[in-house]
């Protein structure tokens, strides 16, 4: 186990998602590009969503050297800290939960519930004979501005001077993140060590993996996130698109592809398709399956000879065309088929493909 990923359960046991679109979408993002970077590594992270009972918070994440508390928020527009201590993105106010005026004390809230369950219930023996070694691991606070319109840096600098931000003394940092941002700061749980003590010379405390696994499942109620599994990054195809019109495969490995007759797609479409626009379509890989967008694009996007006009969970067998209702010059049509269920396991045959 490297990465490891829980999440909460509702009163009947189940696993317990993120009940917002957005979140979870951007969650899937930032979880893979995590696994992606250290699920082959020896250093552990455990990684739970949604904590509702007894403590909250949007993401946390446990690595053998620390604690990180995280809230995703999902305002567009510049963000800033006014005067009075208020956050704005644009001229919408950034709420901090039912009952703190702002995300910095929100998520520093939930980091000292979270610090004071560990510390009362479920502290290791090792840090309890020796509780000076408690100050080793680090504690790290953030909140993630996951909209793409969402402008972070005057919050960036403001956070670091503004007399509104008060961190409790065991914080070490609090950040204003972007997704892209997510997995650096995850790592610097790994490496960041504080200080070493003084009893014990040179050797870092390090929380062993059957207690953070226990400290999810008993503190903070979490369970492993099975449904989630299956959109981590393997390198293997999940789904395959076919031309009609010639004997060409695309493997989909990532789980946003843009489809169009830019060279930049991930599957660039040839420019002999006229109808395609240059960003035409995209596929993204949802816990239920894989959905198809339209991009806004000139000639519309057509399902089994049906206009796109909203985001379409797709179905194995189903024909997507670019620019037209059915295959005729210039239109551009692709069979979609996921892995396994055409019976054969079809190899790229075409280089404009990315790679993962």
């Amino acid at each position: 186990m490297t990465v490891k990923l829980f999440v909460a359960k509702d009163s009947a046991g189940r696993e317990w998602g993120p009940d917002y679109n957005h979140e979870m979408e951007w969650l899937i993002e930032m979880l893979q590009k995590l696994w992606a970077a250290y699920h082959h590594m020896p250093h552990a992270y455990c990684v739970v969503a949604n904590l509702q009972h007894p403590v909250s918070g949007d993401l946390v994440i446990l690595s053998e050297r620390g604690l990180g508390v995280a809230e995703l928020k999902h305002y567009p527009g510049s963000v800033r800290i006014e005067p009075d201590g208020i956050w704005y993105a644009d001229r919408a106010r950034v709420k901090g939960g039912a009952d703190r005026p702002t995300p910095a004390l929100q998520v520093n809230g939930y980091a000292e519930q979270i610090r004071k369950l560990v510390l009362r219930d479920i502290l290791p023996a090792a840090l309890k004979s020796t509780p000076e070694r408690w100050n080793e691991l680090k504690f790290q606070t953030a909140v993630i501005f996951t909209n793409p319109q969402a402008d972070v840096r005057q919050i960036k600098e403001q956070v670091k001077t503004h007399r509104s931000i008060q961190l409790p003394p065991w914080v070490d940092n609090f950040s204003i993140l972007t997704p892209a941002e997510f997995v650096k700061w995850a790592v610097g749980l790994q490496f960041g060590v504080k200080k070493h003590s003084p009893q014990v010379g040179f050797d870092a405390y390090r929380l062993n993996r059957t207690y953070m696994q226990g400290l999810i499942k008993q503190a903070f109620g979490g369970m492993e996130w099975i449904e989630i599994l299956p959109l981590m990054p393997t390198g293997e195809p999940y789904a395959y698109l076919s031309r009609l019109d010639i004997d060409t495969t695309y493997s989909i490995v990532r789980d946003t592809v843009v489809i169009g007759r830019n060279p930049d797609c991930d599957i660039a479409i040839p420019n002999e398709f006229g109808r395609a626009s240059r960003q035409h379509c995209k596929l993204i890989h949802y816990l239920n399956g894989v959905e198809l967008q339209d991009l806004d694009s000139k000639h519309g996007t057509y399902l089994d000879g049906t206009l796109v006009t909203k985001s379409t969970l797709l179905s194995h067998g189903q024909v997507i065309s670019l620019g037209g209702s059915h295959n005729a010059e210039r239109v551009c049509s692709l069979k979609f088929e996921m892995r396994g269920l055409s019976g054969r396991d079809l190899a790229v045959t075409d280089s404009s493909s990315k790679p993962e």
